[in-house]
């Protein structure tokens, strides 16, 4: 466990106030959107017709929206699986934007007052129209950008709670105690012993405390103050199946050497 570097977390602070500016003006203008993503939403939609173009005339034309919500869709996913966490709110919130975008286009469904590239064909006017529900264009348009707004939203706040939650530094205290009352470790040879160590140093715990002796069975080196056997959270290591003389040095029935056995 480590500490981010101040420039991360400078950069996560900076993108979640930018994204808690950016819903702010999506609740309060009067036709909410932003130019840029807008202009990249619609180069999505157009080139989903293109797409879908050969699955016939309404998938064809459906296709322009379901492009439209698929690339950030998309986006999202890809973000969240490689744990890039401020490019995943940002995608986010582009997924809620295309939605209150494409709201719009659906409201407009009977009205067609929206301006259209090369005075095509209204999308939405003719989905609606082949699935009979053209007379519910306000009620399906609103509950598509109700849902924008909410992801929007989910985004922004997701990126303001990462970014309270990654700038919680750890005190002086958490350090020394991570630092040199955490990790413990035992090898039996010089050169892995000597290979422990450095990993430590490396990893900015120069403090653990790593040594050489024999088998901890039979020479245990990390006792408590009342010179019994430490207890530990997690414990890795190489079993020695195939070392015949692994209880050398201790009997096996000794009191100390005792666990309870599952039935």
């Amino acid at each position: 466990m480590k500490n981010k570097p101040n420039f991360i977390i400078m950069g996560q602070g900076l993108g979640a106030i930018l994204l808690v500016i950016m819903t702010f003006l999506l609740l309060t203008n009067t036709r909410p959107g932003f130019p840029v993503l807008d202009e990249a939403n619609l180069l999505i939609h157009e080139s989903g017709h293109v797409f879908f173009g050969t699955m016939g005339i309404f998938i064809g034309i459906l296709g322009g929206s379901l492009m439209q919500i698929g690339i950030p869709l998309a986006a999202v996913i890809y973000f969240k699986y490689t744990k890039q966490l401020l490019a995943t709110t940002f995608t986010l919130f582009w997924l809620g934007e295309s939605l209150i975008n494409l709201s719009l286009y659906i409201k407009d469904a009977r009205t067609m007052l929206l301006p259209l590239v090369n005075g095509g064909i209204h999308d939405w006017n003719f989905i609606l129209d082949q699935l009979h529900l053209l007379n519910y264009d306000q009620i399906l348009g609103n509950t598509v950008y109700f849902l924008g707004l909410v992801i929007c939203i989910s985004g922004s706040a997701w990126a303001v709670l990462s970014f309270l939650k990654n700038s919680k530094q750890l005190t002086t205290k958490d350090m020394d105690v991570l630092q040199k009352k955490t990790f413990y470790g035992k090898e039996k040879k010089s050169l892995a012993y000597i290979i422990g160590t450095m990993n430590m140093i490396l990893h900015n715990n120069p403090s653990a405390e790593i040594t050489k002796g024999q088998s901890t069975l039979s020479n245990p080196l990390f006792l408590d103050a009342n010179g019994r056997l430490k207890t530990f959270d997690f414990v890795v290591a190489n079993p020695p199946f195939s070392y015949k003389s692994w209880s050398n040095g201790f009997a096996v029935q000794s009191q100390s050497y005792m666990w309870d056995t599952c039935t």
